[in-house]
């Protein structure tokens, strides 16, 4: 049983790289060229609810 996990654990390990590589190319793909993937992955959260603008908007302590 471990040596299934060990071996199951190692593919995934192995493939949620390139299942992100391939994410990021679909992102690009259907962004406009006037937006940055960080912007974009923050329209998202905010479409979906996930964030709330003052959670976007935030400061960190002078240093």
């Amino acid at each position: 049983m471990a040596e299934l996990l060990n071996t199951c654990t190692r593919e995934i390990v192995d493939i949620v790289p390139q299942i992100m590589q391939a994410i990021r190319v679909e992102m690009r793909r259907n962004r406009g060229s006037d937006i940055s993937i960080p912007q974009f992955r923050t329209l998202r959260l905010l479409g979906e609810g996930l964030l709330t603008p003052p959670q976007v908007v935030t400061a960190g302590l002078p240093s």
